[in-house]
């Protein structure tokens, strides 16, 4: 986005001073894509709670999987940033998760509705 080209200033004496992180996930977020890319990115986090929640007691084993990445994701976020597109990597890996977990879902409810 360029916006560290802004604060880029303050580290003049630093080698590649533009391309220095904020090293926080969120605010890199806000700085890259804007307050709307951060309101997204927490209600896919929040909606992704929210399925896993709701079928716990069904798949519990999985859950326990997708919430410790989900964990390790915003743990990780706090001291370095993990997410963002210039990391194609850690981000086809967060879809991925994102992908699995709903699709699991899916055919848990899809099965739940034959049987019922």
């Amino acid at each position: 986005s360029g916006a560290s080209k802004l604060w880029a200033f303050i580290f003049n004496s630093w080698e590649n001073s533009t391309m220095k992180s904020p090293h926080n996930s969120m605010l890199s977020i806000i700085f890259d894509i804007g307050y709307l890319g951060l309101i997204t990115y927490i209600y896919v986090i929040y909606r992704f709670f929210k399925r896993i929640i709701s079928t716990w007691e069904i798949r519990r084993n999985s859950c326990i999987v997708y919430i410790g990445f989900m964990l390790y994701n915003i743990v990780a976020g706090f001291t370095e940033t993990v997410t963002g597109f210039y990391s194609p990597n850690f981000l086809a890996i967060f879809f991925l998760v994102l992908i699995c977990e709903y699709t699991e879902m899916m055919n848990i409810k899809f099965f739940y509705r034959l049987v019922n």
